[in-house]
């Protein structure tokens, strides 16, 4: 009972203060939208570097796939913890448009889909070391931002080497 008049004070306050707060949570707007894409980007991440692994031809390609697939679940992890003690629900399917760049790539074969898996990763780690960087510098919940900095590490990391392994193929 304590818990939830905290909650709910919580919410009163940030609301009084201006601040919208994220359905169930105590956490800003902006912080809980940033937590649920990044939950998502993560189920597409780890989707897509298992089909790297499956249907990748270059060796490079294979062990990109499964560098993305071990680092994107322990983020996973983490983020699932930190949601879970935010009172944030994630998602647990991919979004549309993951899925349809998932099926478009399923149907790749060969040298097409390794090309075709790290263009995609390229695009979507530029895209999401923006959004991480962003929540870095100006989420209003200490976690939340903390947990973005630490994970704009592995994903500039992850697009050098995506980068840097389309330029070899």
């Amino acid at each position: 009972m304590t818990r939830k008049l905290g909650r709910v004070a919580t919410a009163v306050v940030a609301l009084l203060l201006g601040a919208q707060v994220y359905a169930g949570s105590g956490v800003a707007t902006a912080d809980g939208s940033f937590v649920v894409r990044a939950a998502s980007n993560d189920l597409a991440e780890i989707r897509f570097g298992s089909l790297a692994i499956a249907r990748g031809v270059d060796p490079q390609v294979k062990l990109f796939g499964r560098r993305v697939v071990d680092d994107y679940t322990r983020a996973d992890n983490d983020l699932k913890k930190l949601a879970a003690k935010k009172r944030i629900t994630l998602p647990t399917q991919l979004s549309a448009e993951d899925q349809a760049a998932y099926d478009k790539l399923s149907g790749l074969t060969g040298s097409e889909f390794d090309a075709a898996y790290l263009d995609l990763m390229t695009s979507r780690l530029h895209d999401a070391i923006n959004d991480f960087e962003t929540e870095a510098g100006t989420g209003e919940d200490s976690d939340v931002r903390r947990w973005a900095e630490r994970n704009a590490i592995m994903l500039r990391a992850h697009h050098d080497l995506a980068r840097d392994d389309r330029t070899h193929l």
